[in-house]
């Protein structure tokens, strides 16, 4: 057992959906982890970028999501063709 916590549906909750830099709810992604360690649950946390990822990390979580499979592997896919493409401009 454990909570996922989904920042959208977090944020949602609160009444200020996708305002993710507003003070009470990072609050509350601390408070959530915080409740998570006191009863010995593994608190997971979605990221959608980096930063939000190590911002998760720092703040305690167990385990973060980072981004969706599929746009991860079109951003891999991206910058793979464009270090193919890369190489071969400058031969």
């Amino acid at each position: 057992d454990g909570i996922f916590v989904g920042p959208f549906d977090l944020s949602t909750a609160m009444g200020i959906p996708g305002q993710f830099d507003k003070p009470e709810f990072k609050e509350a992604l601390r408070h959530v982890q915080r409740l998570c360690a006191e009863a010995s649950k593994p608190s997971l946390l979605y990221a959608a970028n980096e930063q939000t990822a190590r911002e998760g990390f720092a703040m305690g979580y167990d385990s973060v999501t980072y981004g969706m499979d599929a746009s991860t592997l079109v951003n891999a896919y991206k910058a793979a063709r464009q270090n193919i493409l890369g190489r071969q401009e400058s031969v």
